[in-house]
């Protein structure tokens, strides 16, 4: 396959949509109220120098009102979106997520909340988008992008050897078998 014939890989995000009452209850419950002083209860901001602090590869993005029409969203509680991995997509086309990537998010998205503050979070929206255009892109992108590529080469490879040893050592008990009777 020529490199001008190879499918272009893109970077989507996978994210949860977030009101402003739940990206307050985040912050609050999971930063200290040092750091959201420090970013004058800017609850994105403070969210996202947490994650830039300890290398976290994951990012608050709050589209700026002009953008918020196009995600079909123009309320007075807000739009954010909680990215919290990266998947490619190698047509251009938002990919399907496995759902046990969205179970595995969002068990530990809500790990360690209170029960009354789990509540809040009962109706969480999620889906992919595109890195949004009026952001600059993380260095991290197209890093965790091609971590998530071989991973998911490494897996299927496993797979395919698992299976055929499977049929090889069926073959064998088929080949002795054959030789008792």
């Amino acid at each position: 396959m020529s490199s001008s014939s190879r499918p272009l890989v893109t970077p989507y995000l996978a994210v949860i949509r977030l009101t402003t009452r739940q990206l307050q209850l985040i912050a609050e419950h999971k930063l200290t109220q040092d750091d959201i002083s420090l970013v004058k209860n800017d609850y994105a901001l403070a969210i996202n120098r947490h994650f830039h602090q300890r290398s976290i590869h994951q990012v608050i993005l709050s589209p700026p009102e002009a953008a918020k029409s196009y995600y079909g969203r123009v309320s007075p509680e807000g739009l954010h979106f909680y990215a919290h991995s990266v998947v490619p997509s190698v047509n251009r086309k938002p990919p399907q997520v496995n759902r046990d990537i969205w179970h595995h998010a969002l068990t530990d998205f809500l790990l360690g909340f209170p029960a009354e503050v789990q509540s809040e979070f009962s109706k969480l929206g999620v889906g992919v988008i595109c890195w949004p255009k009026y952001f600059n892109e993380p260095e991290w992108l197209y890093e965790d992008m091609y971590k998530t590529i071989h991973a998911a080469k490494n897996a299927q490879q496993k797979v395919q050897g698992e299976s055929e040893y499977s049929c090889e050592s069926q073959q064998r008990v088929q080949d002795t078998q054959s030789t008792y009777m």
